[in-house]
């Protein structure tokens, strides 16, 4: 997927945020004053190798020419391409300088901040999956309290912010699942199987089928609330990315075939699958409300990115804390849209590649700032 601002100048040199992941690539461009001028997203199965990424820099670097300098993210080192995470990020570097020049890429490091190509030796374990967090980054810089909400296709995190910067609990994709600020599930590429081993549906408790079969994006497809886009790899089974298919993939979860009921009734199961997904990112963002909680109970911004934003509207209120939160789109901090090129495509695509756009972001403002103090 990609979309681009109409009013774009591309003779100047432009800022790229790169996020690679091990599904994706998402590639944000900025123009010189920090205004997006494109998102886009491409399928990269990196676990089956190499040549799914190279490709796509060839593609990314010639259709953006000229490139003043690169901010660089990732979590495609944990696919099993490699044998480990620290020697998955040392191959991503290796690879992306050979289609570069070294001296414009900076490698976000987490805490550490940016980081040159050479700086990166030891640090492996900060680079590692440490997109969410360049995110929060963004956010705490202009609100000063509340919790990031990025609901992917993969994974969902949540993370608070306060006073300027990310708090999280827990660094590290290991730590982070136990606290919760990681829950693997997203709406297109999660398995089905993963949401709960049994469901409620007509009248009868079932057992949900270890196998796989159908994921979420099938789910949202039957219930009409897919992101237009938002599926860009094969399905389960090879099929169609078509209703009829999804039921039929999702009627195999619980044993049955398509045609044994209604279309009403396939739509009523969805929905359960809605809820089951749900309940599990209910739960992290309910722990991560109860750290921000302050004595006045005061309301706390939810910063929404992801392409599952859509699922937020059933989270936003907790009767059982009595905490309402103020939404407010990714897209929408910084000034990142031109405010006299308002266009909604693009703000949609980068909240749904916020990390991507994120970087890039946090680039070109820390060298704004630093020319600011050095002029």
């Amino acid at each position: 997927m990609t979309t681009s601002s109409p009013h774009a100048d591309f003779s100047v040199p432009f800022t790229l945020g790169w996020d690679i992941g091990g599904a994706h690539l998402k590639i944000a461009v900025l123009d010189q004053s920090g205004h997006l001028i494109a998102v886009e997203q491409y399928p990269c199965a990196l676990w089956r190798g190499l040549d799914q990424l190279t490709p796509l820099l060839t593609h990314i670097l010639q259709k953006w020419a000229p490139v003043s300098q690169h901010a660089l993210t990732m979590s495609g080192e944990m696919v099993d391409l490699f044998s480990d995470r620290v020697s998955g990020v040392r191959t991503l570097l290796q690879t992306f300088s050979e289609y570069v020049v070294a001296t414009s890429v900076q490698v976000y490091g987490g805490n550490l901040g940016f980081l040159s190509l050479k700086d990166t030796q030891g640090q492996e374990a900060e680079i590692a999956s440490a997109n969410w967090l360049a995110t929060a980054a963004w956010a705490a810089q202009h609100i000063k309290y509340g919790i990031l909400l990025d609901i992917g296709s993969t994974t969902t995190d949540v993370l608070c912010f306060s006073d300027g910067r990310p708090v999280p609990h827990s660094i590290g994709d290991a730590d982070r699942l136990i606290t919760e600020e990681l829950v693997y599930n997203g709406v297109t590429r999660t398995p089905l199987m993963a949401l709960g081993q049994y469901v409620t549906w007509q009248g009868a408790r079932r057992g949900v089928m270890a196998e796989l079969f159908a994921t979420t994006a099938d789910v949202y497809r039957v219930l009409g609330s897919l992101p237009e886009e938002a599926d860009q790899h094969t399905t389960a089974d090879g099929g169609p990315k078509t209703r009829a298919a999804s039921i039929t993939r999702m009627a195999r979860m619980i044993g049955l075939d398509g045609h044994e009921y209604e279309e009403a009734a396939w739509c009523e199961l969805a929905e359960v699958w809605q809820v089951l997904q749900q309940a599990q990112i209910l739960s992290a963002l309910n722990r991560a409300k109860q750290r921000m909680l302050t004595s006045n109970n005061e309301t706390i911004s939810l910063v929404i990115a992801g392409v599952g934003r859509f699922l937020s509207s059933g989270l936003m209120h907790d009767e059982k804390n009595q905490t309402d939160f103020n939404p407010i789109e990714f897209s929408a901090i910084g000034s990142l849209i031109h405010p006299d090129h308002h266009n909604p495509r693009l703000a949609d695509y980068a909240s749904r590649c916020a990390p991507a756009v994120a970087v890039a972001a946090l680039l070109l403002k820390r060298n704004l700032d630093h020319r600011s103090i050095t002029a």
